[in-house]
Formats: structure tokens, C-alpha cells, sequence
């Protein structure tokens, strides 16, 4: 007989559990791993087709990321050459970033400035793109907090609450909001808010009164001073917008008796006439391409 020279592989070999009649018996292995196998395949496929969308999602991010900072180079640099026919070159060179970035409301356009620069151009790219999140990397606590409160200002929809002022930062025009919301909303008669006591209400319904018959008389029947004040400046040639400025003077000056900025450049009548020396009617005073307000609130001079 020839012996069988073949090593033993027990790899090549079926192995089972047995019963104690030596039959072989499933194991749980066994069982689960055709059920198993599919489950495998879903949860790779997920993986991996997550995997290509984070690929995808960062290449795009990349490329675009890539052309807008080339976009922003070349709109510097087209905006550099037009500087090179201007009176004062260098000035126009110095004011090509914040320029850029007020027209287009990208504060992307105010990275390579530091210090209170950059902070000026990121309030000017702020009060295009009426965009708070613009106002959070100014340096300058004080700057930050006046950009925030003017985008609080020009976003704060016509039909604001009270719940709405307390966007602004500073207690002054916080309350100042809050002041006027209450007034407006007694004298409208609407008096559902807990803000509003019914004596306010009642005081509310003699103001509408005394607006709607233009009878300053009628004021006299309301108990608090304030409201009283108000009441016949609103039905007399007095300030009725509260913008430092009476009925008398608007009308010498141009300006609107129901509107506090006349011109809409962020400044009040008041302000322009008597704090700033600038035209209440012309929302660019000195004519640089800068709003009075903008200019104000950057640090500038809205004469020069």
C-alpha cells in the first residue's frame, strides 16, 4: 500500500459542533450570516457614498473659495488702475477695500486691512448686506455694538413687536425702541400686551382723538406729563417725529414733520441740523459716495 505523503490542512477541512449523536449542528454564526451579509453591504455602500459627498462638498468649497478670492484680486486690482486718474492716486488706492466692500457687501474685500480700518470697512460691507453675522469680527467693542444696533435698525420690520428691541445692544436705543412701539401701539388702540395698562390705553384713545379732530384740548384730560407733552406737540406745530426739529423748522428747512430722517442716511434731522452741520435732505452731504450715516458711523467726516 503507498502511504499518503499529503500534510493535513485543517483548513480544507468542515468542522461543526456535534450533538451527542455526532450529528452536525448549526451554530448562531451560521445562522446570522446570511442575514448578516446584506447588512454589510447596505452599511458599506452608505459609507462610501458619504465619503464621496464630503469629496465633492470639499472640492466645490475649495473652488469656489479659490475663485472668489481671485475675483476679489482682480476687482482690486481694475479698481487700483482707475485710481491712477483720480486727483489724489493714493487716497483712492487707500479706500479701495472699504469702496469695494460697500458696494458689493462682501467683507471678504476688508482682509488685508488691520486695526480700526478694518473695522470701518466691515460696518461699510454691514450696511450693504444689512447683515449682523458682518458686524461680529470688528475689534473694537464700541464699533461693534453702533454696527449692530444700525443693522438692528434697518432690519427691523415695519410691523416690529416689543419682543424686537431687545436685538439692540445699547439700553438707549433698546428703550427708545420699546418707548415708541408701546406709543405707537395705545395710540392705535391696540392694548392686548402686558406692557400696556389700561390707564396707558385710555390715555392712547384721547392722543388718536386728539390727533384725528387736530385738538390740542383734548390733551388736557390725560394724567401723565409725558404723554400730555406728547399729545399736543402731535396736534400743535410741534415735533411730531421726535427728531429735535419743530413743525416750523421743517418747513424752513425741507424736511418731513412725520419722518426723523428726511433723507434716510441713517442720521436724524435733529442730528444733521444741529450735531453735524449736514443737509437733512441730502443723504450724501459732501458727495464721496459715503451716506452721511455711513460716515458717522465709520469714523469719518461726512463734510470732506
Amino acid at each position: 500500500m503507498e502511504q499518503n505523503n499529503q500534510e493535513f490542512d485543517e483548513n480544507k477541512v468542515d468542522w461543526y459542533q456535534t450533538d451527542q449523536g455526532g450529528q452536525p449542528v448549526v451554530t448562531l454564526k451560521d445562522k446570522l450570516m446570511p442575514k448578516a451579509k446584506p447588512v454589510i453591504i447596505v452599511v458599506a455602500s452608505i459609507l462610501v457614498s458619504l465619503l464621496a459627498i464630503v469629496l465633492v462638498y470639499s472640492a466645490v468649497k475649495y473652488f469656489y473659495s479659490t475663485s472668489d478670492a481671485k475675483k476679489i484680486e482682480q476687482d482690486t486690482m481694475l479698481y487700483i488702475e482707475a485710481c491712477q486718474s483720480q486727483k489724489d492716486v493714493q487716497k483712492c488706492i487707500d479706500n479701495a477695500s472699504p469702496q469695494l466692500a460697500q458696494e458689493t457687501g462682501n467683507k471678504e474685500y476688508c482682509t488685508s486691512l488691520t486695526g480700526d480700518r478694518y473695522d470701518s470697512c466691515l460696518v461699510l460691507s454691514a450696511l450693504t448686506s444689512h447683515l449682523i453675522d458682518d458686524c461680529k469680527g470688528i475689534q473694537n467693542i464700541e464699533t461693534k455694538n453702533q454696527c449692530n444696533d444700525a443693522i438692528t435698525a434697518l432690519t427691523l420690520p415695519l410691523n416690529y413687536t416689543y419682543e424686537d428691541c431687545s436685538d439692540y445692544i445699547d439700553s438707549n436705543n433698546r428703550e427708545q425702541c420699546q418707548a415708541s412701539w408701546v406709543f405707537d401701539t395705545m395710540v392705535a388702540g391696540d392694548c392686548d400686551h402686558p406692557q400696556i395698562t389700561s390707564q396707558m390705553c385710555e390715555d392712547g384713545a384721547k392722543i388718536s382723538e386728539a390727533i384725528t379732530k387736530r385738538n390740542p384740548d383734548i390733551c388736557d384730560d390725560i394724567t401723565d406729563i409725558l404723554l400730555a407733552r406728547n399729545c399736543i406737540e402731535l396736534t400743535s406745530p410741534g415735533d411730531r417725529d421726535f427728531d429735535n426739529v419743530d413743525a416750523d423748522e421743517e418747513t424752513r428747512q425741507g424736511t418731513s414733520d412725520t419722518d426723523s430722517d428726511s433723507d434716510d442716511d441713517g442720521l436724524m434731522d435733529g442730528e444733521e441740523l444741529f450735531k453735524y452741520n449736514t443737509d437733512p435732505t441730502n443723504a450724501d452731504t459732501d458727495g464721496d459716495g459715503y451716506s452721511d450715516g455711513e460716515e458717522v458711523l465709520s469714523g469719518h467726516d461726512p463734510l470732506k
